[in-house]
C-alpha cells in the first residue's frame, strides 16, 4: 500500500527532525565537553601564569634588596616594597584555581612557608645592611640561606608547573579530539540537513564579523602597548638625565667650594655646565662695576650668535627679573642683545644674588634643537648655584681686602706688612738675598692739618698712596704703618737700589697736585729713612727699627731727604 505523497512528506519531515534531534543532541553533548576541556586548559593556562608572575615579583624583591644593599639608596627598595605584598595574593590565587586537585595544592602548601622565609631573610638582610653596613649584610648573603630558599621555591614551582603543563597538553588532547568529533558530527548533520546551510551560513558570517572586531581591537591594544612603550622609554631616559644632572650638579657644588677666585670660579663653569647641555651653546655674562653693561666672562660653543658686550636693558631676562626663552624664527619677545641673523632660540637666566643681578646664563640652541621643560628646570637651578658661587667669592675678596687694606690710602695695613715682611724674610734667607726697606713720613703733616684741617689731610694721604702703588714694581708693597707714616718693602733689593729708589719717590712726591674741594693745595714733601736685610738687621723688628731710626735722622737733619741706617 502506497502512502499519500503528504505522508511521505510528513513522514519525511519526521525523520528529518528525529535526525536532527539527535544530530543536535549529540552534538550539544560534544560541545559541552568541548567547552569543559577548553574551561580545563584555561584554567591550567592561568596556573602557568600567576606562577610566573609570583616567580617574577619574588625575583624582583631580591633585586632591589640587592641594589639597596650595594647602594644603601633607598629608591632600589622600592620594586621591593611593590611586589612583597603581593605574594601571598598570587599564592591565594594559585589555591583557589587548584582547589579540585589535592596533589598540587598539597604541592602549593610547601611554598607559602618557604615564601614566608624568604621574604623574613630579605627583610633581614636589608635590616643588617641599615643597621651594620654593607660588609655585615654581605656576609649574611654569602650565608647562602637566600639562595637555598630561592632554590627550593623554584623547584616547587617548576614541579607544579611541569604537572600543569602536563594537564594541559592532555587537556589540550581532549579539546582536539573533542573539536574533531563535533566538526564531523556538524558535517553529517549539514549533509543531512541541507536546509540549515544559510543559518550556518549567517553564523559564519556572524563569527567573521566579530573575529574582525577582535582583530581591530588588538590592533589597537597592541598601538596603545607601543605608546605605552615609548612613554616608559621616554620617562626611563628623562629620570637617568635627571641622575646624571644630579651627580653633575654635587660635583660642580663642590668644585666651587673650592674655588678662591673669580678666574677659578670660570674655570669650573666651561668644564661643567656644558656637561648638562651637550650640543648647546652658552656662556656667563657678568654686570660691570657701573652696573649698565654686561660682559661676557666665560663662554663654549658656538657663541657668536649674540653680543659680547650689551646694555643691562637689552636683556629682557635681566630687565623682568625672571627667566626669558627666546623662541624659533623670531616669534615673541626677543632679547635685543642677539644678532638679528640668529634664527634658533636662546633661553637667557637672570643670576641674582641678595635681590641685585650680577649676571645672566645664555644657552643656545640652532636649528630645530630646543630645551625640554625638564632641562629648563636644570638651567635655573644652575643659574642659582652659579649666583651664590658668585656672590660668595666677591664677598670674601671685600673680606679679605678689609683685612688687609687700610681704607684711606688703600694702601697694605700694618698686619699685612708683618706677615709679608716675615715670608720674604725666610726666602731671602733661602736664597742669601737682600730686601730693601724704606720708610716714609709727610713733612709737617701735623702743621699741615691744623692749616687746612684733617679732610685735607686725608686727602694727602690718599693721594700719595696712590702715588706709592703705582710708582713700585709689581714685587714691592706699600703700607700704611701708622698715622702719616708709610713702608715700602722691596724684595731681592740692595741698599744702592733702595736708597736710589727712595730718591726717586723723594722727588716724585714734590711733583704731586693735591686738591682738596677743587682748591690746590701747597706742595708736599716726604722725609725717608732706608735700612735694608740683613746689613742692618736679621729680624723683620730689627730692620723696621733701623729704617725708622734713619727716618728720624732724616726729618732732625731738615726732613725732604733720603738717609741710610
Amino acid at each position: 500500500m502506497k502512502l499519500p505523497v503528504e505522508r511521505k512528506v510528513i513522514a519525511g519531515f519526521g525523520l528529518t527532525l528525529l535526525l536532527l534531534s539527535l544530530i543536535s543532541g549529540f552534538s550539544g553533548w560534544n560541545a559541552f565537553r568541548f567547552m569543559q576541556s577548553a574551561n580545563r586548559a584555561a584554567r591550567t593556562q592561568q596556573i602557568v601564569t600567576e606562577l610566573e608572575a609570583f616567580m617574577s615579583e619574588l625575583k624582583d624583591a631580591e633585586t632591589g634588596q640587592r641594589g639597596y644593599i650595594i647602594t644603601a639608596k633607598d629608591s632600589y627598595l622600592e620594586p621591593y616594597y611593590a611586589t612583597v605584598g603581593r605574594l601571598d595574593v598570587h599564592l591565594d590565587t594559585l589555591q583557589q584555581l587548584m582547589a579540585d586537585n589535592p596533589s598540587q595544592l598539597q604541592q602549593l602548601a610547601t611554598l607559602r612557608p618557604l615564601t614566608t622565609r624568604k621574604v623574613a631573610e630579605l627583610r633581614e638582610t636589608i635590616a643588617i645592611r641599615r643597621a651594620q653596613g654593607f660588609a655585615a649584610a654581605l656576609k649574611r648573603i654569602d650565608s647562602d640561606e637566600g639562595k637555598r630558599l630561592m632554590d627550593n621555591i623554584r623547584q616547587g614551582i617548576q614541579v607544579i608547573q611541569a604537572d600543569e603543563t602536563l594537564r594541559l597538553q592532555q587537556r589540550t588532547l581532549q579539546t582536539t579530539k573533542s573539536a574533531q568529533l563535533l566538526t564531523l558530527v556538524v558535517v553529517l548533520g549539514s549533509l543531512s540537513a541541507i536546509a540549515l546551510v544559510p543559518a550556518a551560513v549567517l553564523i559564519i558570517n556572524q563569527d567573521i564579523y566579530r573575529r574582525k572586531q577582535a582583530e581591530q581591537a588588538l590592533r589597537q591594544s597592541e598601538m596603545a602597548l607601543h605608546q605605552t612603550n615609548q612613554r616608559l622609554v621616554e620617562q626611563v631616559s628623562e629620570l637617568e638625565q635627571r641622575h646624571k644632572a644630579t651627580a653633575l650638579f654635587n660635583q660642580m657644588s663642590d668644585l666651587f667650594q673650592t674655588c678662591l677666585t673669580f678666574e677659578e670660579a670660570c674655570t669650573v663653569i666651561a668644564q661643567t655646565v656644558p656637561e648638562f647641555f651637550p650640543a648647546v651653546s652658552g656662556g656667563i655674562f657678568l654686570t660691570n662695576a657701573s652696573r649698565n653693561l654686561v660682559e661676557v666672562a666665560v663662554s663654549w660653543g658656538e657663541t657668536s650668535h649674540g653680543q659680547p658686550l650689551f646694555a643691562l636693558d637689552e636683556c629682557l631676562a635681566l630687565r623682568r627679573g625672571q627667566p626669558h626663552y627666546n623662541q624659533h624664527n623670531h616669534q615673541g619677545l626677543r632679547c635685543s642683545h642677539l644678532r638679528s641673523t640668529f634664527t634658533g632660540e636662546c633661553f637667557c637666566i637672570p643670576m641674582l644674588a641678595q635681590g641685585d643681578a650680577i649676571g645672566v646664563l645664555q644657552l643656545q640652541t640652532t636649528g630645530q634643537n630646543t630645551l625640554t621643560e625638564a632641562q629648563q628646570a636644570v638651567a635655573v637651578a644652575i643659574a642659582k648655584q652659579i649666583s651664590l658661587a658668585l656672590a660668595n667669592l666677591k664677598l670674601r675678596d671685600i673680606l679679605q681686602t678689609q683685612s688687609i687694606r687700610d681704607p684711606l690710602t688703600g694702601l697694605y695695613n700694618r698686619r699685612y706688612l708683618e706677615e709679608f715682611l716675615l715670608r720674604e724674610l725666610h726666602r731671602a734667607q733661602r736664597n742669601q738675598q737682600s730686601i730693601g726697606v724704606i720708610m716714609v713720613d709727610v713733612d709737617h703733616f701735623k702743621r699741615f692739618n691744623d692749616t687746612f684741617g684733617h679732610e685735607a689731610g686725608d686727602a694727602v694721604l690718599r693721594e700719595l698712596g696712590l702715588f706709592l702703588r703705582t710708582n713700585i714694581r709689581s714685587s714691592d708693597i706699600a703700607c700704611r704703618y701708622g698715622g702719616e707714616e708709610l713702608t715700602l718693602i722691596l724684595p731681592d733689593a740692595t741698599l744702592a737700589e733702595t736708597c736710589n729708589r727712595a730718591e726717586a719717590l723723594r722727588e716724585g712726591v714734590k711733583h704731586l697736585s693735591v686738591q682738596h674741594r677743587r682748591q690746590p693745595l701747597t706742595a708736599i714733601s716726604i722725609s725717608l729713612g732706608v735700612a735694608c736685610f740683613p746689613l742692618h738687621g736679621t729680624t723683620g723688628d730689627a730692620v723696621l727699627q733701623a729704617a725708622d731710626m734713619a727716618l728720624y735722622r732724616a726729618k732732625a737733619e731738615g726732613r725732604d731727604r733720603v738717609v741710610t741706617a
